[in-house]
């Protein structure tokens, strides 16, 4: 492989024998060495090619040390096996850039508040806690405890990294947020987030979410099945309608009758606490 450019001295960019762009860390790995060099194989300690349109990846690749990259490398090996599911190597970018932020934050002695850290706990069990895994290793090999704020972040990283469009992860968990909030609300309750209802519940708007932000609708034509559904759940159906009122005025996203009518179903089971 042969160096095309040179970050710093521990990451380079180069082509995989596809020829396909591709980053290569290794401590020292470009030390004393020049575009058009061979690059040194025994010094290779990780590789991941660029999948990410975003402009500033080189920037960000630059800047990072190699120690907080290598920090990253060892949750995402460990979240790969925990989840189980595919990840899009530019969480290598994301989670390392997030990283070596919060490193220096608390090293600025500079407080970081995510207004959407309990929402992404409870909405995203599994990826909070390898976002806890993050903190350990961290913790283990920087002496830095991060706070929860900071845990989130990382969260967030592993659920865009397993959604087909990036960057989506935010936007979603805010959504989920108010629409939990409105049924709370609505119907007075607590939600039980131990419950089958509500696990069943958020599966359902991570779906729905992502068709809001994308603007595409599920419709069956299923009209008469919902009319019966919303004399049968009067209650959760007004709930429905609430909900379906704060997207359209806030997302400019309509609901169809199949929507209104899964969503108030689910909405019934959180009522009755099934």
């Amino acid at each position: 492989m042969v160096i095309e450019k040179i970050l710093n001295n521990n990451v380079v960019i180069t082509r995989n024998l596809s020829g396909v762009e591709t980053v290569i860390m290794g401590r020292g790995l470009a030390f004393g060495h020049s575009a058009g060099d061979e690059v040194d194989e025994s010094k290779i300690e990780k590789t991941f090619t660029i999948t990410s349109k975003n402009n500033r990846v080189e920037e960000i690749l630059a800047k990072i040390p190699v120690e907080h990259m290598l920090i990253s490398e060892k949750v995402i090996s460990q979240a790969k096996i925990t989840l189980g599911k595919p990840i899009n190597d530019n969480i290598y970018i994301s989670l390392s850039e997030h990283i070596s932020a919060a490193i220096i934050r608390y090293k600025d002695n500079i407080t970081y508040e995510n207004p959407l850290k309990w929402d992404i706990k409870r909405f995203y069990p599994s990826e909070y806690q390898i976002a806890l895994m993050a903190n350990k290793i961290i913790e283990k090999d920087m002496n830095i405890k991060l706070k929860d704020d900071e845990t989130a972040v990382f969260a967030l990283d592993f659920v865009n990294a397993q959604q087909k469009e990036q960057s989506l992860a935010y936007n979603m968990t805010k959504i989920m947020q108010e629409i939990c909030q409105i049924v709370s609300s609505y119907l007075d309750i607590i939600l039980d987030e131990d419950s089958l209802a509500f696990y069943r519940f958020i599966t359902h708007l991570k779906f729905f979410a992502q068709r809001i932000l994308s603007n595409t609708h599920y419709d069956d034509n299923m009209n008469t099945v919902l009319q019966s559904v919303a004399k049968q759940n009067e209650t959760a159906y007004k709930c429905t309608e609430k909900i379906k009122e704060h997207l359209k005025q806030h997302y400019d996203f309509q609901m169809t009758s199949d929507e209104l009518l899964y969503l108030c179903l689910h909405i019934s089971r959180l009522q009755a606490k099934e």
